[in-house]
């Protein structure tokens, strides 16, 4: 038989939500310049992984 929960679920969410806002107001804003580097990024993965996905097709 299990040990009764010390704490109940809805206090449990309540506490992890309570920690994702504070990590979220200390978590520091990207810049401009960032922001931009990082949707390059994003769109060289897609590019890349479309390439790969075409060239799976091809060789099917």
């Amino acid at each position: 038989m299990p040990a009764p929960r010390k704490y109940s679920q809805e206090l449990r969410e309540l506490a992890v939500r309570m920690v994702f806002v504070v990590c979220e107001q200390q978590r520091p804003a990207a810049s401009t310049a960032d922001a931009q580097r990082i949707a390059e990024l994003k769109r060289e993965v897609r590019e890349g992984q479309a390439i790969e996905i075409r060239d799976i097709l091809d060789i099917a």
